[in-house]
């Protein structure tokens, strides 16, 4: 029941049910995981943690919870927390590209384009491995980076970044 009023976009709708399956079975990871989504899509960042974090006390490698604490926390713009939330994914899941693409964006935020680099490469090479579509994205966020250390002067990190990964950025 909670999934088609979650599909339907009514949030509130969809945290009342799935409030209500946790009442059932408290250990249910799944509808604490469904109850912070659907406070994210409200934009309560704060009730999506609160619920994301119930998850992980039941299941501490959950995919779920631990993709999205990062995400939550970018959006309260805690970038320091996002990147804390993206390496603890990285550390359960360090063969998911997932988690180098979104450190790599918090990196970029902040400036620091040594790590943005970086990990973006990492996910970039990880998404073609695997023939994923967000190689393209991947790609995309480098192009940037690419244009944006040009313009600062520091294509010499780009290149170096680029040999570290074994790219050919084809100049």
């Amino acid at each position: 029941e909670g999934m088609d009023v979650y599909r339907a976009k009514d949030y509130e709708g969809a945290i009342a049910k799935f409030k209500k399956a946790i009442k059932k079975d408290r250990n249910f990871a799944y509808a604490y995981d469904m109850v912070g989504i659907s406070y994210r899509r409200l934009d309560d960042y704060k009730n999506a943690l609160k619920y994301y974090n119930k998850s992980i006390k039941l299941d501490p490698s959950g995919r779920m919870p631990l993709m999205n604490i990062p995400i939550a926390y970018a959006l309260m713009k805690d970038y320091e927390k996002s990147i804390e939330g993206y390496l603890r994914f990285i550390e359960v899941f360090p063969d998911d590209p997932e988690g180098f693409y979104g450190i790599g964006r918090i990196y970029h935020l902040l400036g620091d384009y040594e790590n943005a680099v970086d990990n973006m490469m990492k996910s970039y090479v990880m998404y073609n491995e695997i023939e994923s579509p967000y190689a393209r994205d991947a790609e995309s966020n480098l192009s940037l980076f690419y244009r944006e250390l040009k313009e600062k002067g520091e294509l010499d990190l780009f290149t170096r970044m680029a040999k570290k990964h074994k790219i050919d950025i084809g100049e």
